[in-house]
């Protein structure tokens, strides 16, 4: 008997402390659930990453004006750019057309002193030729030379100045994310080179160098695409990247590089319509055919089919898009990155 009481405080010791470590169990349990809130915030396209593409169409955009090249497909940004461009020039225009509206009704209520100076002005204007005749080539070199210097003035690359600013800070904003996430150091130094020598070729309104530079940019977002979680799948932007630059280097007639861009992509179109098999058969069909019409024009060598072409591809791309966004909703899952 005196065993049994002595035992007695020990299993009640013994059972005070399981009570205890259940209910201390039971307390974590609820500090770990709000852990499965943040996933959603995980699972989503970082809004730098968003940006950056924007940025960059709308670069290739207005530096494409300059040299004729394909126009970006209707974006909420890019269309208030064009529609205050428009405004500007619809301006300008009525402007024009009143002025010429007073001239003519200065001309009809002095028209016998207009024919006065007519003469006189033709007389004159004799004279000036047979003076303007040998000091001609020198003064078309040196208007050519000015009207060349007023387009390639400082206000007409404000907007890519512009871009070019904010592309560098957007990407100031992802680049730790991006290296986190697991970005090759290769590929983040080579983006960081083509954005340096971007820069530099914008502040010296060199157009053609600047186009090809804001479209190599694109190269890079596949990469970045593979380890962020884009909302589209990576080969997207690879394709894309391929399109514009088989387009930039046929305008610029360079034939050899543009085929083998076009070659490049019916590869990654390959890659694209395997990971999204299945999705939306009708634009997939449309896109793909309009991406086989631009490698043929590019077969041809001839640009204005290859610009045409192009634009069309481009337009079906966006409309691709769209319905890839629909699908995946950032659902990407990270990926070693290469290139």
């Amino acid at each position: 008997m005196r065993i049994c009481c002595q035992s007695k405080p020990v299993i009640l010791l013994l059972l005070l402390a399981f009570i205890i470590t259940l209910s201390g169990c039971s307390k974590k349990e609820p500090e770990q659930k709000p852990q499965a809130g943040d996933t959603q915030n995980e699972n989503k396209e970082p809004e730098s990453f968003t940006q950056i593409i924007q940025e960059t169409d709308t670069l290739i955009m207005t530096i494409g004006q300059k040299v004729n090249f394909v126009g970006m497909p209707a974006q909420g940004q890019q269309q208030g750019g064009q529609s205050a461009a428009g405004s500007q020039q619809t301006q300008q225009q009525a402007q024009q057309g009143q002025q010429a509206s007073q001239e003519g009704q200065g001309t009809q209520s002095s028209g016998q002193q207009n024919q006065e100076q007519q003469q006189q002005s033709g007389q004159q204007g004799q004279q000036q030729q047979g003076e303007q005749g040998q000091q001609q080539p020198g003064q078309a070199d040196t208007r050519q030379t000015t009207v060349q210097a007023g387009q390639q003035g400082t206000a007409d690359w404000t907007r890519e100045q512009d871009s070019i600013r904010k592309i560098n800070q957007q990407w100031n904003s992802l680049e730790p994310e991006a290296i986190k996430a697991g970005l090759n150091p290769e590929v983040r130094d080579q983006f960081e080179k083509t954005m340096e020598e971007l820069t530099m070729n914008i502040s010296e309104r060199k157009a053609r160098e600047s186009l090809i530079g804001a479209i190599e940019l694109y190269r890079s977002y596949s990469d970045m695409a593979m380890v962020l979680k884009s909302k589209l799948p990576p080969p997207y932007y690879r394709v894309k990247y391929e399109l514009m630059m088989s387009a930039a280097r046929a305008n610029a007639l360079q034939w050899d590089m543009a085929r083998q861009h076009a070659s490049s992509l019916s590869q990654h179109w390959e890659m694209l319509r395997m990971k999204n098999e299945g999705q939306d058969n009708e634009v997939f069909t449309k896109t793909e055919y309009s991406l086989t019409d631009v490698k043929r024009a590019v077969d041809l060598k001839q640009k204005q089919l290859v610009l045409i072409k192009a634009e069309i591809a481009m337009q079906n791309l966006e409309d691709m898009k769209k319905k890839l966004s629909s699908h995946t909703g950032g659902q990407n899952s990270p990926q070693g990155s290469g290139r």
